[in-house]
Order: structure tokens, then sequence, then C-alpha cells
């Protein structure tokens, strides 16, 4: 396979080279692959997390709060934050 790199992306390769953290340009390409890999299930992920937001908004499973109601909520989650790390000691 061949691959034409661009001027920028020549020097960066020669950069991440030069701090001696990589012994060729085939380990820089590598990690940059392996960090694109993990980018994109990442990205997966968040796409099907906001899908399963939207199915729940659609279906009707949430909470709605009011001002008067929205206090109590805020203590809760203090409330229980406070348990979380007492139980950690």
């Amino acid at each position: 396979m061949t691959v034409l790199l661009t001027r920028e992306q020549e020097a960066l390769i020669k950069e991440h080279l030069s701090t001696g953290r990589y012994a060729s340009a085939d380990e820089v390409i590598g990690e940059a692959l392996a960090l694109l890999k993990h980018h994109e299930k990442t990205l997966e992920k968040l796409h099907a997390d906001i899908n399963e937001g939207l199915e729940d908004l659609a279906q009707g499973r949430y909470i709605t709060y009011t001002d008067e109601t929205l206090g109590e909520f805020f203590e809760d989650v203090k409330k229980r934050g406070r348990e979380r790390l007492a139980a950690k000691k």
C-alpha cells in the first residue's frame, strides 16, 4: 500500500520520532490508527447513547422538574454523593 502524506503530516511524524518515543514512522502511524479506532468506537457509543435518550423521550420515559421540585432533586443528588463518599472511607 502506498500512502501519500502532506508536508504537515510528514513533519508531525518526524516531530514524534524526534521525541524518541517511537522507533519508526510505522510505529507513529500505527499509534495514530489505534487512536482513530478508539475514537470511532467512542463516537459509536455516543451515538447509541443519544439514540437511547431520544427513544426514552419519545416513549415518555423522563421526569419533568419544576422550580419547586428542582431544589429537592439537587438535595437528593448531594445526599447520595455524601453517602457514597462516606461509604468509601
